[in-house]
């Protein structure tokens, strides 16, 4: 009897663990979204300094990869001033509703599509 009780407990614990240690590694793949967007524009931002237009500096970005392990990226680039990148999750990272989307613009707005501010993800 004593032996069923600890298995139930521990399989409680073990469901609860899991859980947390799932939302934590979710939660640790966010800086791939971060770097990568934060890496394209600061890439933009020196192209912009030499060319005074954005369109002009889409080949600078054709070095990197379109997307990482967890997230895919992409830019649009409508005027010569202005720029939006975004990361969209891919694979597990699709569950992290809490951020979802990040976007990053080039007044260095930063956004995500999740039910978290801006600040709390970034």
């Amino acid at each position: 009897m004593e032996i069923l009780v600890t298995l139930i407990v521990f399989g409680i614990l073990s469901f609860y663990a899991l859980a947390s240690y799932e939302h934590w590694v979710i939660k640790s793949r966010r800086t791939e979204a971060v770097t990568g967007l934060l890496q394209r524009a600061a890439l933009l931002e020196r192209c912009y300094a030499a060319q005074l237009d954005y369109r002009q500096c889409a080949p600078e970005l054709s070095n990197l990869p379109d997307a990482g392990k967890y997230y895919s990226y992409s830019i649009k680039i409508e005027e010569p001033h202005t720029y939006l990148l975004s990361a969209q999750p891919l694979t597990s990272q699709q569950a992290d509703s809490a951020c979802g989307v990040y976007g990053l613009n080039a007044l260095n707005q930063q956004s995500n599509s999740g039910s978290l501010a801006a600040g709390e993800c970034w």
